[in-house]
């Protein structure tokens, strides 16, 4: 029995080629003749759309080559000064902290999100090219001036919303837990301020007088927990967004494809290209200027088949407060101690860890491996 490899034929000059528009990831500094570099891409992910009206929107700040996205929170946090009794009136010694709740409002200190990324130049076919094969089951992008999928192409809804990242291996994809985005949507996250391992030490005072009742305005020395959170804020990741279709031409083959393209297939890699491993796992950044291309940057890449968040953080965080000044009856010194000092105190700290669940689809992307 024979098998028969289905090979598309050019008719009128169109089927086959590759399609005005086209827009993909390379691997060199530069875009080869008939290509063109996609500037609005620069420093840029790319967000997959099947909304035409919606490609060409940008949201956040681009990146600088190899740098990835940093940001802050503003954050609330309470500290808890206990109180402690004493047997005195209440004035005129007002060396002692009031006990109580005392709110601290700053800004955590800056940290990136541990997402990993990789910068590739992005480039666009300027003219239909009938020469080129593009193979069942590749995936690209198209300039916002395609108003529609291209003939023998189809919308890719399975990335709507999503960022594509490269694979491990030929055949499949994986999406990530992340529900997909709205377009023109922020990425963004909040932490928490846990008191089990957050506390800023009280100084001591002595009183002379008893420890007992009934006074009960006084704060207590020693450790005091630090509790809160911050705001929800921004991750600082930009991206661009673009159509996203995926090539349903029954070749698979390629012809006179440049031989410094990569290709995100669903099926499986052409002949002489194979799955690139340098860039698996990792999210794709248009190459600012001045960028080394392929350069990887931020956190660990991804595992194969995983699909949890893309990267974990945390942030420093410090502060000061004052406690409220306590009058009380007594002069100080011995023996009534283990009461709080009324001063300026200073903390710092670390807020929990959290995760930034960017939506992703893993396709495996293929790079050529001929001679």
């Amino acid at each position: 029995m024979k098998v028969i490899i289905v090979l598309c034929v050019l008719i009128a000059g169109v089927l086959c080629a590759a399609p005005i528009g086209m827009t993909t990831f390379f691997t060199t500094q530069e875009c080869p003749p008939s290509w063109y570099e996609y500037e609005t891409a620069k420093g840029r992910l790319i967000l997959s759309v099947v909304t035409p009206s919606q490609g060409g929107v940008t949201v956040g700040n681009a990146l600088n080559p190899s740098t990835p996205p940093t940001h802050s929170h503003p954050y609330q946090v309470t500290v808890e000064l206990d109180y402690k009794e004493i047997s005195a009136d209440d004035c005129c010694n007002t060396q002692g902290a009031c006990a109580g709740s005392y709110v601290v409002k700053e800004n955590t200190d800056s940290s990136d999100s541990g997402v990993p990324f990789s910068q590739l130049k992005i480039c666009t076919l300027n003219a239909t090219d009938d020469s080129i094969n593009i193979p069942f089951g590749t995936v690209a992008y198209f300039d916002p001036s395609i108003q529609s999928c291209p003939s023998g192409w189809t919308l890719y809804s399975e990335a709507d919303g999503r960022f594509m990242i490269g694979g491990w291996e030929v055949k499949g994809t994986t999406t990530s837990d992340a529900p997909k985005m709205a377009y023109g949507s922020d990425i963004t996250h909040s932490h928490q301020v846990d008191s089990s391992s957050n506390s800023v030490s009280i100084a001591d005072v002595e009183y002379a007088g008893i420890a007992g009742c009934c006074n009960d305005n006084l704060a207590e020395s020693g450790t005091a927990p630090i509790s809160g959170s911050t705001d929800a804020d921004s991750s600082n990741i930009p991206y661009l967004q673009l159509l996203t279709c995926i090539s349903q031409e029954k070749t698979l083959n390629t012809t006179n494809l440049p031989n410094t393209a990569m290709l995100f297939n669903t099926v499986g890699c052409p002949i002489d290209w194979g799955v690139n491993l340098e860039i698996a796992g990792r999210f794709l950044v248009g190459l600012p200027g001045g960028g080394v291309a392929g350069a990887a940057f931020g956190g660990e890449s991804l595992p194969a088949h995983y699909s949890g968040p893309a990267g974990t953080h945390s942030h420093n965080f410090n502060g000061d407060f004052t406690p409220d000044d306590c009058e009380i009856g007594l002069i100080s010194g011995c023996c009534a101690d283990g009461y709080a000092r009324e001063q300026e105190y200073s903390f710092q700290g670390v807020t929990n860890s959290s995760t930034v669940d960017i939506p992703y689809l893993t396709v495996p992307l293929c790079t050529y491996r001929g001679e």
